[in-house]
């Protein structure tokens, strides 16, 4: 028998044991004791090494599997150990660790400052054979070289891979940058010390080395990469890399060690560079000199933007190539294939040094927290963090302390090495991940950050749904241009710029001015456009291969025939070069021909969600070969950083998406189902959504009904909206119709396979989806649906609470979409439902109270307010009471006017509010309340700075109306601080921020304040034109009249001081309401002290004006001057600024 055969013969426990048989006898001399930990259950670790007299441990994990760890299978004990502190990590496996885990794992011990041991393959039964055991009997493997640093060198054009050249040649087929990865093992029985990679200089390929890997330690046995980035710089001939070397010492001594160089070849590669005046000033009058600070600058935003095909993706792969050349850490994310959880998931990992990997990591709370309290002391950000990474948990609470870490990480990065945080197609992600990134740069501004956002945004594909906040959050960024931003808008490029991107690729262009002037006008000058047009010339053979000279006809009538030929738009270019691929052959023999291969591929990609894995394909027998000739097309290309095809650009995307054809392979759909589920390692953000629609494309509906239900439970709880609101919305109407198909001829074909309470629980989790999503009209929608059938069925397992949770659920989007009479109709079925407990009791009454003030019955109002207060009281909950008092005192502000009464009340709202107890929401509400109370009793400084808190508290949360509150009364408190600029900036953005988010009552308001606030300055044609768009909007919306009471004062008033009494008496008829009679009255009579009953502090009769005021103004009573001001007493109709 070998070695190898008995090792794989032993249980689990008897191979510990011979490892442990390995360590004692390896630290035998060295005043280390080794001990099995089988029988503690010490998780984490199965032998332990601790040194006698200094603090020094030692932790070995055995592994026994069939198949090669990867990352996620050895991921635990690397956070155990950085959380321990433990010096020493050493793996033990009968079978292979991939390269790619072994890279990872290197690298974070690295910025850990722990060694790691790898012993597995060849090199286990080599190690194990020097026990007493193996030395008869036996038959040994070739002995271990020992006193030597194994080195081994691959190529590989990915960054994070499996697929290596192991060969002296590597072809490049993506771009123009490759990596040489060296694995180092110490094979001395002595520390390798300063080990050192000196590279060789070429006048065409640039290398570079991150800090991290030069002049390093290693450990006896341990294992070390290096990762070395190149990039070359010329693509017409084959470089030969000469020999690098490896320098280090040990026992004493010196050594150099060559490390094999090799070939590159670049010839074949499509490359084209980043061409235009413009962008190239960018890059070096702004990108440059703020990498070469490395994070001595005020500036950490990059916000790039621009429409489809205007080379942005490019300029921000660029930013991400220069910034590695100056040691930044780089984390790229694409928003198109990641969900927004996600991204921010890797960025946290990025920022601790975490080995991130497929995202497949695991560990315990004890452990986790054990490293965040090595950097931040707080045991509920460690809480909060480890849900959301390791359970992909996040709710309010984890919410607000997961800021508070990402916002400490993104100022103390774990390593000091500062990131550039690149995140592509922004216009993708969902309005959370947004808001978060929002509250990152605003908070940013006070730290000292060590990573820099790159954002790339297309504004001219932003999906339909997302388009309110997508603009909202690139207007709220955009204060921050020359700030702590650079922007950098891509557009169509300027003439020169497009002729150097055509004399690149094609060369003897230059001189054929007429030509390229008529060939410009036709392609236009996006750098997409201009490509594509150019591999249509290909496509054509119209330009040589190995010259890149193309046959420009002479005269100018042949050039003007020429140039009509040539196809115009972008969808046009890409249609005529889809239809020649059919005619292409590869350069060698296979079983699968060209253009059935380009097929496979594309919708492949298609049906994985915009990305292929090249293992997948792989297994349908389309190898690299055949890759490198279908992206030589310029219709894939491969990732940057990993093994998988993409298309080359976004457009290619968008025109196979709309290619009925390609829809619905049933085969294919069914491979891509039994691959990805046989490889769970596969890391994508779009796998549960790529297994559903496969279902769907292999007419698999019953399937995909139980996939598609599970699914959207475990979505729900990642908090991914978007998948929920994607295979919801899918289940609930018919298939996706065929190009011939009549819209009532296709049944729907899930029905058969979802029940009652199926429908139920889909409709429920859509309406949600929608709720949190902030489009509360189709949430009502859904809660709609899902309540006829709640109504008819009884839904297993639905508890009374759940039921409840419902009915407040559904009440508040009612109430948040203005859509009161559907609130009430709500409200009268909770009424009706016996399950409540006195919690739901209170809320029923508190939201019936809600409801009938905004449709103006105040005795009902009072009534049910009254009944919330009661159930408080006697349930001796304070929390709740201040809830209650609350609403209470908006009764009295809104519809009695009554200054004394919402004093009161809002004080004691404020008295019995219980922080600890507290929602983020409802802190942002009393701090905004206690503000309010502070303004109405002049106190204008505590006001502002109370209203300030409650904004900023309000920001905490993602999209939540109480935001849009806080900042509408902050611009209140300003204007009456005489801050009437700053006011006018706060309404401003509000307002942007209100028509975003679609949020009603804000608009209204904040128009009706615009104009008063231009009528206190006697500006009454724009506040004509502000109040007359909010009652356009009043009447649009159908909001709460008692809610806007000061927009019909204030319109009332206008239309009278500039005489349209037409105006003002159509108004007075349609608009009346208690009050406005006596208001009305007094406007007419021209009555000098006119009065309502309340809106006490905006009756404002005597304010400063400037010199350049109109004495001549009816409305001026007296003029004095007093302490060198001048003063100029007025008695004017009412003006209300509304809260």
């Amino acid at each position: 028998m070998n070695i190898q055969q008995y090792i794989h013969s032993l249980t689990d426990e008897e191979f510990e044991q011979l490892c442990t048989e390995y360590l004692t006898l390896h630290y035998k001399n060295k005043n280390i004791t080794i001990h099995g930990t089988r029988l503690k259950k010490d998780g984490g670790k199965d032998i332990v090494g601790t040194a006698q007299d200094v603090p020094y441990e030692i932790w070995a994990e055995c592994k026994r599997h069939n198949r090669a760890l990867g990352l996620e299978k050895i991921s635990k004990n690397v956070i155990l150990v950085i959380s321990k502190g433990i010096n020493e990590l050493i793996y033990f496996s009968t079978s292979d660790i991939t390269r790619n885990a072994v890279k990872h794992v290197s690298i974070v011990a690295a910025k850990h400052n722990f060694s790691v041991t790898f012993i597995y393959g060849n090199r286990l039964y080599q190690e194990l054979s020097i026990l007493p055991r193996f030395q008869y009997g036996f038959e040994k493997s070739n002995e271990i070289i020992k006193n030597d640093l194994r080195i081994s060198r691959f190529f590989s054009v990915f960054e994070d891979t499996e697929k290596y050249t192991e060969e002296s040649e590597l072809v490049l087929q993506r771009d123009n940058i490759f990596y040489i990865d060296i694995y180092l093992t110490n094979l001395y029985s002595a520390t390798v010390s300063d080990v050192t990679c000196t590279l060789p200089k070429m006048a065409d390929i640039i290398f570079h080395v991150p800090e991290i890997h030069n002049c390093f330690n290693m450990l006896q046995g341990s294992n070390r990469v290096i990762q070395i980035r190149a990039e070359v710089l010329s693509s017409y001939t084959v470089k030969h890399i000469p020999a690098l070397t490896l320098k280090y010492k040990c026992n004493g001594h010196t050594y150099s060690k060559k490390v094999p160089g090799g070939f590159i070849d670049p010839t074949k590669l499509i490359y084209y560079p980043l061409v235009g005046e413009n962008v190239q000033n960018f890059l070096s009058s702004k990108i440059l000199p703020l990498l070469k600070g490395n994070g001595f600058s005020p500036i950490y935003m990059l916000n790039i933007t621009g429409k489809s095909g205007t080379g942005k993706t490019r300029l921000l792969s660029e930013i991400i190539n220069s910034a590695k050349s100056y040691n930044f850490q780089t984390l790229y994310c694409d928003a198109k294939k990641q969900n927004g959880f996600e991204i921010l998931r890797e960025f946290l990992c990025a920022c601790l040094g975490l080995p991130y990997g497929t995202g497949n990591i695991s560990c315990t709370l004890d452990d986790f927290s054990k490293i965040i309290k090595q950097y931040y002391g707080n045991s509920k950000v460690s809480e909060a963090v480890f849900s959301f990474v390791f359970h992909k948990k996040l709710d309010p609470d984890i919410l607000y302390y997961l800021k508070e870490a990402l916002l400490f990480f993104s100022c103390n990065i774990v390593g000091g090495v500062s990131l550039i945080w690149t995140i592509d197609n922004l216009q993708c992600l969902d309005k959370e991940t947004l808001d978060i990134i929002y509250f990152l740069i605003a908070h940013l501004q006070e730290c000292f950050p060590e990573v820099i956002f790159s954002l790339g945004t297309n504004t001219e594909i932003v999906p339909l749904d997302s388009q309110g906040f997508v603009n909202e959050f690139l207007a709220k960024i955009n204060e921050y241009e020359d700030v702590a931003s650079y922007v950098y808008t891509c557009g169509e490029m300027q003439n020169n710029d497009a002729k150097t991107l055509y004399y690149h690729a094609i060369p003897n262009l230059q001189g054929f001015d007429y030509f390229t002037r008529l060939l410009l006008n036709k392609s236009g000058k996006r750098p997409f456009d201009i490509i594509m047009l150019i591999h249509w010339f290909y496509d054509q053979n119209l330009i040589n291969i190995s010259t890149h000279n193309m046959v420009i006809p002479s005269k100018k009538e042949e050039i003007e025939n020429f140039i009509n030929k040539v196809p115009v738009k972008s969808k046009e270019i890409i249609d005529q070069r889809f239809q020649l691929q059919m005619h292409k052959k590869f350069s060698f023999d296979t079983t699968l021909g060209y253009f059935d291969a380009f097929k496979v591929v594309v919708k492949s990609i298609l049906y994985f969600g915009g990305e292929t894995p090249v293992d997948f394909l792989a297994s349908l027998n389309i190898d690299g070969d055949m890759l490198f000739e279908l992206s030589q097309s310029l219709f894939f290309k491969y990732m940057d950083k990993y093994p998988k095809i993409v298309f080359y650009h976004d457009n290619i995307y968008r025109y196979f998406e709309g290619y009925q054809f390609y829809q619905n392979d049933r085969s294919l759909s069914l491979k891509i189902i039994k691959w990805l589920n046989e490889n769970a390692w596969y890391k994508s953000n779009l796998r549960t959504t790529a297994i559903f629609d496969c279902y769907i494309r292999a007419s698999e509906y019953e399937e995909a009904v139980r996939f598609g239900i599970s699914s959207i439970s475990s979505e729900c709880d990642k908090r991914n909206f978007q998948a929920v609101i994607h295979i919801g919305t899918e289940l609930l109407k018919d298939v996706p119709k065929t190009q011939d198909a009549s819209e009532e001829s296709v049944p729907n074909p899930f029905a058969e396979f979802m029940d009652a309470g199926a429908k139920f629980h889909v409709y429920y989790a859509v309406a949600d989806a929608y709720r949190i999503y902030q489009d509360l009209s189709q949430s009502v929608y859904y809660y709609k649906k899902a309540y006829k059938i709640l109504q008819q069925y009884s839904i297993s397992e639905f508890t009374s609470i759940d039921t409840c949770r419902f009915f407040h659920r559904y009440s508040n989007a009612c109430i948040s979409a203005a859509d009161y009479d559907d609130a009430l109709i709500v409200l009268d079925y909770f009424k009706k439902y016996k399950g409540r407990n006195n919690f739901y009791d209170f809320i029923m009454y508190n939201r019936y109270s809600v409801v009938y003030l905004a449709i103006n019955d105040i005795e009902n109002a009072l009534l049910s307010i009254d009944e919330s207060l009661k159930i408080a009281k006697e349930c001796k909950e304070p929390q709740w009471e201040s809830v209650s008092y609350s609403d209470k005192a908006y009764i009295y502000y809104r519809a009695y006017e009554d200054k004394e009464n919402t004093i009161l009340y809002f004080s004691k709202a404020v008295e019995k509010h219980i922080s600890e107890k507290a929602t983020i929401n409802r802190s942002a509400e009393i701090l905004a309340q206690e503000a309010f109370v502070d303004l109405l009793t002049d106190k204008l400084e505590d006001a502002e700075y109370l209203a300030d808190l409650a904004l900023n508290r309000a920001l905490e949360i993602n999209g939540t109306a109480m935001e849009i509150k806080s900042r509408n009364l902050l611009g209140i408190i300003q204007y009456f601080s005489n801050k009437a600029e700053a006011a006018f900036s706060t309404w401003q953005k509000d307002l942007v921020i209100s028509a975003q988010r679609v949020n009603k009552d804000g608009i209204v308001k904040l128009h009706t304040n615009l104009g008063a606030a231009y009528i206190l300055q006697s500006k009454y044609v724009p506040a004509k034109e502000e109040l007359e768009q909010a009652y356009a909007l009043y009447q649009k919306f159908k909001v709460s009249p008692i809610t806007h009471k000061p927009l019909i004062y204030n319109l009332l008033f206008i239309y009278n001081i500039l005489g349209d009494t037409s105006k003002r008496d159509k108004l007075f008829e349609k608009a009346y309401f208690d009050n406005l009679s006596s208001y009305y009255n007094q406007l007419i009579s021209g009555s000098e002290n006119i009065l309502t009953d309340g809106y006490w502090l905006y009756s404002l009769n005597m304010y400063s004006l400037t010199i350049s005021s109109r004495e001549s103004d009816p409305y001026i009573r007296s003029v004095f001057i007093k302490n060198n001001i001048l003063f100029i007493t007025i008695c004017k109709p009412i003006v209300v600024i509304q809260q």
